[in-house]
C-alpha cells in the first residue's frame, strides 16, 4: 500500500504553483466526469483491477464561444 504523503499547507505552498495548490489541495475543480460509466474492466490498476470508459462518442464537445 502506498504510504499518503503528510505534509503541513504551508509544505505544499512551497512545493506548488498557487493553481496547482487550490487544484489539488482545495480541490479548486469540479470531477471530471458526473455521469455513469457505460463501460467496466477488470483490467485496471492494483489493487482493484478496475478500469472504467465512458463512451465518448455520447458526448457533445460545443466550440467555446468568443464574447
Amino acid at each position: 500500500m502506498i504510504k499518503k504523503a503528510e505534509k503541513s499547507a504551508e509544505l505544499w505552498k512551497q512545493q506548488l504553483t498557487d493553481e496547482q495548490f487550490y487544484i489539488t489541495r482545495q480541490k479548486g475543480t469540479e470531477r471530471p466526469f458526473s455521469g455513469k460509466f457505460n463501460n467496466h474492466f477488470d483490467n485496471g490498476p492494483q489493487p482493484t483491477r478496475l478500469r472504467y470508459g465512458v463512451n465518448s462518442a455520447s458526448l457533445n464537445f460545443e466550440p467555446k464561444q468568443e464574447n
